[in-house]
């Protein structure tokens, strides 16, 4: 799901700028056209999550995600070839799973003079997305094959331990479509929506390197791609967002979006597929999530949650979602966002394992 909170924090477009796109109903997916980067809206996301075994059984999870968020619409004519108008960023990290260890770092430039870019969505086209030597590059048919790499000094070590991935990527599946009607809606307003899809089961394979040892690693991974013009409400202040892959086989996707006054937001959903299973799309009401434990951060003081309890009684799921490592927020230099986002394993009525996102539990900048 991303941190689609990103825009609630970005400056406004100027008056006399067209307005962007907004995610509305009756949106039809194409693919490869979908991958590549939608400039007509304000913000997207290629979004990836993974577990990972190496060949002497190290588990590893990795985040890595590449971010477009445009400041205005359309450079007036006449502005320096240096003028912006989108600025990309990335997030990346690591989770040693075995030694218990958590390393993450970033990377934010303008979106011109080569320096980072996202190609455009294009019939036919497979896009490469990057940041200096950072990518993403979809391959094979319909894009259905990705290839991403990214590496730099973990920020958060004060052993300056280099972390890096070269990983390659096939689809298990065909892109799972999230929400109704094409979009998926986050609030009440007209256009407070994305359109969002995933592709949960990528066979994935390559080499991943921490400090001065590089691991040979398989393992599964998860995309999520969104994009959309207007973001959270002011009375919604984060959510927790959970991507698991079951060893049944399903797919299961849930965010829960909280209000200001601790209530869940309606407009909380989810997304069931997978083997033997159509798509669902899961509402608020199919769906409980209850936190058993919490975690505080020793770095922002945010408290977290560390465990959760999640039930739908519809499909006979009784979940119990544990982090493998307690300390993963992720803490951007060059952004205020900060936000927990982690490997999990999964227990109860079927095993698997997930990844969890959860954002607004700790003040933009710390």
């Amino acid at each position: 799901m991303a941190t689609f909170a990103v825009l609630r924090t970005a400056p406004s477009q100027p008056s006399r700028q067209p307005s962007f796109q907004l995610a509305l109903p009756g949106y039809k997916f194409s693919f490869p056209k979908d991958h590549g980067a939608h400039p007509q809206y304000q913000t997207e996301w290629w979004y990836y999550t993974g577990h990972l075994q190496a060949q002497d059984g190290n588990k590893f999870g990795y985040e890595l995600t590449f971010f477009r968020y445009a400041l205005i619409n359309k450079i007036p004519s006449g502005r320096s070839k240096w003028a912006v108008r989108d600025v990309d960023f990335a997030h990346f990290a690591i989770t040693d799973q075995t030694h218990q260890k958590y390393f993450f770092c970033d990377r934010m430039e303008r979106a011109n003079m080569g320096l980072a870019g996202a190609q455009s969505a294009k019939e036919n086209f497979l896009p490469r997305i990057w940041i200096d030597n950072w990518q993403l590059q979809f391959q094979g048919k319909n894009g259905n094959a990705q290839r991403i790499q990214a590496g730099g000094i973990a920020q958060n070590n004060d052993n300056q331990t280099r972390m890096t991935i070269n990983l390659s990527h096939r689809a298990l599946t065909q892109p799972i479509i999230n929400g109704k009607n094409g979009v998926s809606q986050k609030g009440p307003e007209t256009g407070q929506a994305s359109h969002y899809y995933s592709m949960p089961r990528l066979a994935t394979s390559g080499t991943l390197q921490l400090g001065n040892k590089q691991y040979k690693v398989t393992g599964e991974s998860w995309l999520d791609r969104e994009f959309s013009s207007k973001g959270l409400a002011k009375n919604q202040t984060g959510w927790d967002w959970f991507a698991i892959q079951l060893d049944d086989g399903r797919n299961l996707m849930l965010y829960q979006i909280r209000q200001s006054d601790d209530t869940t937001d309606p407009h909380s959903a989810g997304t069931l597929s997978g083997k033997n299973t159509n798509t669902v799309h899961l509402k608020q009401s199919d769906f409980h999530i209850t936190v058993t434990n919490w975690w505080t951060s020793p770095h922002t003081k945010a408290r977290y949650p560390a465990k959760w309890k999640i039930e739908i009684p519809q499909y006979h799921l009784s979940l119990t979602v544990i982090p493998t490592v307690a300390d993963q927020e992720m803490r951007p230099r060059r952004e205020s966002a900060i936000y927990w986002e982690g490997s999990c394993s999964v227990e109860g009525n079927v095993a698997g394992k997930a990844y969890v996102e959860m954002t607004g539990y700790t003040p933009l900048h710390y």
